[in-house]
């Protein structure tokens, strides 16, 4: 797990996201689309992509999950 807190901020970035929080979240936002789920993220990760999603703890105490993926596997450095 990776945290990042940016100078004069208290926004702390958290990377890999933990399943739970992340499912939390989602639940909480009755807009959030599919591909903004967990759920989405493990389909991608079966189809050879690697989730490289990020949890954003907010000043204020608000939480965010920005989905992400990138290529996994042997074609991942090319």
């Amino acid at each position: 797990m990776t945290a990042l807190t940016l100078r004069n901020s208290p926004l702390v970035v958290t990377a890999p996201v933990d399943r739970a929080t992340w499912q939390r979240v989602y639940d909480a936002d009755p807009t959030a689309l599919v591909t903004q789920s967990p759920a989405w993220a493990d389909a991608m990760a079966a189809c050879g992509w690697a989730d490289a999603s990020r949890h954003y703890r907010l000043p204020d105490g608000g939480e965010a999950v920005l989905p992400l993926v990138r290529r996994g596997g042997p074609a991942a450095g090319a």
